[in-house]
């Protein structure tokens, strides 16, 4: 069966943006009030010592029961309510929309306070965090942990497509190429000049008010925010720098994030993935001394018709596109990453059984792909768009068919970047406002981490945060060997020891006043070579990653959760 990776809606940051919000006291506020604080046309808030004035604790939250994950909805009962706030911030009496919030009740006492997750994309809904909400809360029973819905997403008003997302359609769920413009008549029809209220500045100010509304009485907030959701609370310090008692910043994209060079830096890190492989010997002895070398050499062969049964599997001439992006998929996973030279080598070798492994690579790839799940049905590509064309591709940008060029140069690659540009060419872009590019200035306690092996945030891209923040109580960390989504991406070598990142959470949200203990940073696990990989079963059918018929294979694993953060959606 021929297979085609056209992909109709690639991930931004993969980015599962996780927002713990922490609290002010009620006499903290300014005289420059929430509304004109995100009025893009004034220059409201702008001191960074107090935040936008805020006065909600008299507002009533009806909570009601719901699923605590929506792809499990006969599972654990939590609680969720729908929160109005203004359309339009710069009109507090003008129209509204609700947004959606999930609440996760402490399990110990005495309660310590709340941590707000909020999803990354942008685009994705904080529903699809339950997972990763649920490891937090193991280590850390004493915090409520709360999610919302970006607006514009899930049950958080969202911009939606209805006929180019239903199932019969062109790309299903996806939208595509083709069925853009049609989606954007339909958004615009529907909304109006209003749909530039739907930008990141409007989502930091819904943060601050759903914070304040929420909060409890003498007990803390944090804030937590992975990828796209970096970003948004970045922008969220600009309004409120001192309303949170801590924000925790995991793969961060900071002020001036560029989609354009979204795929080029996802190559770079792979470059640096294949450096571990020339310093094992058991990648060397199969990719030479410089695998980056072999790499480009296997891709031009392929492209050239050298192994025929890998050919015969795909559309005419997609040899290269579709390696790139397998490669792509598997790579931003950490328990993946490792089979990505094995791979190649199978690839390079062409036997008949690599053949056969490849052939049962690419249907596990393509299922995981196409799988659909309930909180992947509240995302929305419409929002998306409104916000990575607006922000998130700086002027001047490459244009569609230079990305297209050089999208054919990568080995490493999802498309990313061309896809914006392709969506920029008609997508309406927001006014800018005084934030957008812009570092916020905040003295409360920040953790911020990055791995030096993230392909969708670099290390480059996310070190300027710490020549930003260099308060006392303000801490930067690049974690060795790990990949996008540090909560979930730092594994350790010590029997059931949570995610290193995670440890240093918890760890602050104890006390952000001290630094986390850091630890588990020599304990991170190296990266491993070796053929008997947990999931050389799942995807290449082989017990060995390297060799065929080794041994009989194992059962079958389940392959590891992939968010937002980390998958993209609709791939």
């Amino acid at each position: 069966m021929r297979r085609s990776t056209t992909l109709m809606w690639p991930l931004f940051l993969a980015g599962t943006v996780i927002v713990v919000g922490a609290c002010s006291d009620d006499d903290d506020g300014s005289s420059n009030n929430a509304n004109a604080a995100v009025d893009a046309g004034q220059d409201a808030g702008s001191d960074a010592g107090s935040d936008a004035g805020l006065n909600n604790n008299n507002y009533v939250v009806e909570w009601v029961s719901c699923a605590r994950d929506v792809n499990e909805p006969e599972g654990a009962m939590v609680e969720c309510a729908m929160i109005e706030v203004p359309l339009r911030h710069a009109e507090p009496d003008g129209p509204t929309i609700d947004l959606w919030v999930q609440r996760v009740e402490a399990t110990v006492n005495p309660k310590r306070g709340q941590i707000w997750f909020l999803q990354g994309g942008p685009g994705e809904s904080g529903a699809s965090l339950a997972w990763i909400m649920e490891r937090v809360g193991d280590q850390a029973p004493q915090w409520d942990l709360i999610t919302t819905d970006h607006r514009g997403v899930g049950n958080s008003a969202r911009l939606e497509c209805p006929v180019q997302e239903a199932a019969g359609s062109d790309g299903g769920f996806d939208i595509t190429e083709a069925e853009r413009p049609a989606c954007l008549q339909h958004v615009q029809n529907t909304w109006g000049a209003d749909l530039a209220e739907f930008n990141v500045t409007a989502a930091a100010a819904d943060i601050g008010l759903l914070v304040d509304r929420i909060r409890e009485p003498d007990r803390d907030v944090f804030l937590y925010g992975v990828s796209y959701g970096t970003y948004w609370l970045l922008r969220y310090l600009h309004l409120y720098p001192n309303q949170a008692d801590g924000i925790i910043l995991d793969s961060i994209a900071p002020p001036g994030f560029n989609y354009a060079q979204y795929d080029s830096f996802m190559n770079d890190i792979g470059e640096d993935l294949m450096g571990y492989c020339a310093t094992d010997t058991s990648c060397v002895s199969r990719l030479g001394s410089d695998p980056w070398v072999t790499t480009g050499q296997i891709f031009d062969d392929l492209a050239n018709g050298s192994c025929p049964g890998y050919s015969a599997l795909l559309d005419v001439g997609t040899e290269r596109s579709t390696l790139r992006w397998a490669l792509a998929y598997l790579f931003r996973v950490e328990v993946y990453r490792e089979l990505v030279p094995a791979i190649l080598h199978r690839l390079n070798r062409c036997a008949p059984a690599d053949v056969v492994s490849i052939e049962h690579l690419l249907t596990a790839l393509f299922l995981l792909r196409d799988s659909f799940s309930n909180s992947d049905a509240l995302g929305s590509e419409a929002l998306r768009d409104n916000i990575a064309v607006s922000e998130l591709t700086p002027a001047p940008s490459p244009n569609a068919a230079t990305l297209e060029a050089l999208q054919d140069t990568l080995y490493f690659s999802l498309g990313v970047s061309h896809r914006n540009a392709v969506a920029q060419e008609i997508w309406p872009v927001y006014p800018a406002d005084q934030y957008v590019g812009a570092w916020p200035t905040t003295d409360i306690p920040i953790l911020m981490g990055n791995g030096d092996l993230d392909p969708q945030t670099p290390p480059w891209v996310a070190q300027p945060a710490q020549a930003h923040f260099t308060g006392t109580h303000q801490y930067f960390y690049e974690l060795p060997r790990c990949s996008h989504a540090l909560v979930v991406q730092s594994p350790v070598t010590t029997p059931g020891a949570p995610h290193c990142f995670l440890q240093m959470l918890v760890d602050f949200v104890d006390d952000p006043t001290t630094a986390p203990a850091s630890a588990c940073i020599s304990d991170i696990k190296p990266v491993s070579f070796e053929g008997a990989h947990p999931y050389s079963q799942y995807f290449l059918g082989e017990n060995d990653m390297w060799e065929n018929g080794m041994a009989p294979p194992p059962p079958p694993l389940m392959p590891q959760p992939m968010p937002h953060i980390i998958a993209t959606p609709g791939q």
